[in-house]
């Protein structure tokens, strides 16, 4: 039978309630168990990337543009095993279910292996060319052994959330709790590099080594206690451990050919290397731009690393208020509008930060106790921070930018098990797992092109590691370049996607019809057994 259209059932007056009863809610331990695994998450995919090219670059001298390369093979090594992951999970058989026992692998896989990616060998080769780089080899291999254990865990988490329900709205309200909780993650995310210059970890860069190697440690106990969580909590759908196999090959085509995934996709990509490609600039758009006028270098960095902590503080919180939101916008008009809306404010974010990004602007101490207290908090765990180091403009173009971005993550997310519903319907299977890694997929493929590309645009800005260390910062023009990079990229990913997103199919009806089709179908299967005369 075709997937439904428009017209296969009329489209409901968003402001009505709907019609039937409202399936009951998944159990809050349930929920909690799963949204958990979204603090894992955010430490598992973020910690490299965050703190990789300051470190690799400024702590062990290995040149720029090769510190992306070997930040990007482990991306690349990630992305190609999404498919092969996403599809043995959906095929996985056993005792404990399909996803549970690959969620224990991974998570134990990952905590092991993240803080032994800052023991790079060789350090007297940083500087060689790629093939006698000892750091550069070391990242390369041990960063993509990481990011297998990670793609072990993400896979089968994310297609373990996608089928908790098959309600249209509920399906939103679950999944926030992965944003829910792992936005605590999230606040603390922009922060590490903050976090591993701690006057307590020593000074300089064995100073930052010191705290990177003990960051991270503590970051391994928290991803393996929140990364086992969903595997203890959550249970599977007992019918999907009935339904045949699927080969590879068959199973990409089929994912494929699923023309609301594509749309999906292509646009999801888009935000991706928009903004990622953005975020490896953006660290040093804040050191070498809104902080031109520290007295030193590393006072910049100091400076820089303490607004990361308030930008992530502030991001985290804003993005409590751009789920609800996009929930709420999601119920009276659908996802698809949700999705546009986020996008719209994230672009007024970025268009914004060529006008907020002000290096003279700062706040200072009289102000107000609010920057008393930031500054007060900081001092309690070690660090000095100059109030001057507050920049509201940079706060201003965070708080823009987080009011639309989280929301768009949780509809991308919602949207995606709609389309495992108009997959079955198609194929007749349960393949969660496989759309799980194909969005996993593109995200990584994304990533890993930004990490590549972030290095070549550091050194297509000018940008030298070593001659900014020794003049206590970078020329006018290679700054300004640092910032018009940063904005040009993160708009044009954002503008693409929206374009791309105005061809989105699924509506509330078509999925409403979807729902229907597969209730009757499953009915069909497995029918009520028949009554006994004689009881009757």
């Amino acid at each position: 039978m075709p997937i439904p259209t428009e017209t296969a059932s009329p489209a409901p007056d968003p402001s009505e309630p709907r019609s039937g009863p409202a399936p009951a809610p998944l159990p809050l331990r349930v929920r909690v168990g799963w949204g958990l695994g979204g603090i894992a998450d955010n430490f598992m995919s973020s910690t490299l990337f965050v703190l990789g090219m300051i470190l690799y670059v400024t702590a062990f001298h290995v040149p720029a543009g090769l510190a992306g390369v070997a930040l990007s093979v482990p991306r690349f090594v990630d992305a190609i095993t999404d498919p092969l992951i996403g599809n043995l999970s959906d095929n996985f058989r056993s005792r404990w279910g399909r996803r549970r026992p690959m969620i224990v692998a991974g998570a134990v896989g990952s905590a092991v292996l993240l803080p032994l990616m800052w023991f790079p060998p060789l350090l007297e080769t940083a500087g060689n060319p790629w093939y006698s780089n000892g750091p550069f080899w070391y990242l390369s291999i041990v960063g993509s052994l990481y990011f297998v254990f990670y793609t072990l865990f993400m896979v089968p988490y994310t297609a373990l959330g996608f089928e908790l329900t098959d309600d249209y709205d509920q399906r939103t309200r679950v999944l926030a709790w992965r944003m829910y909780l792992g936005l605590a993650a999230s606040m603390t995310v922009p922060a590490l590099y903050w976090f591993c210059r701690l006057p307590v970890f020593g000074d300089g860069i064995d100073g930052e080594v010191n705290g990177v190697r003990w960051v991270t440690l503590i970051l391994a106990a928290i991803v393996l206690v929140t990364g086992l969580a969903p595997a203890i909590a959550c249970r599977e759908r007992p019918e999907a451990a009935t339904q045949p196999t699927t080969p590879i090959l068959p199973a990409v085509r089929a994912t494929l050919q699923n023309g609301p995934f594509l749309v999906l996709f292509i646009a999801y990509m888009a935000v991706i290397m928009g903004i990622f490609t953005a975020g490896t600039v953006g660290t040093f758009a804040l050191i070498y731009y809104v902080f031109q006028g520290a007295a030193t270098v590393d006072a910049a960095k100091d400076h820089a690393a303490f607004l990361g902590l308030l930008a992530g503080v502030l991001a985290a919180l804003t993005s409590y208020g751009s789920m609800f939101l996009a929930a709420w916008v999601s119920r009276r008009t659908g996802k698809r509008p949700a999705m546009i809306l986020g996008l719209s404010l994230m672009l007024v974010g970025t268009v914004s930060i060529w006008f907020l990004y002000d290096p003279a602007a700062a706040i200072n101490d009289r102000d107000g106790g609010l920057v008393r207290g930031f500054v007060a908090a900081a001092g309690a765990l070690g660090a000095e921070p100059d109030p001057a180091a507050i920049k509201p403009g940079v706060l201003l173009a965070t708080f823009l930018l987080s009011l639309g971005g989280q929301g768009c993550w949780l509809m991308v997310d919602s949207m995606t098990a709609d389309i495992c519903d108009e997959d079955e319907l198609r194929t007749g299977r349960r393949r969660e797992g496989m759309f799980g890694a194909a969005q996993g997929f593109g995200r990584k493929i994304a990533l890993a092109f930004t990490v590549l590309g972030g290095g070549f645009l550091l050194d297509w800005i000018g940008f030298d590691p070593e001659a900014a260390e020794a003049a206590g910062g970078v020329g006018p023009e290679v700054a300004d370049r640092m910032l018009l990079t940063l904005i040009l990229c993160q708009g044009g990913g954002l503008v693409i996607a929206l374009c791309v997103f105005a061809l989105y199919p699924i509506t509330r009806a078509r999925a409403a019809a979807t729902q229907a089709e597969l209730a009757r179908r499953r009915g069909e299967n497995h029918p009520p057994p028949p009554r006994d005369p004689d009881k009757a």
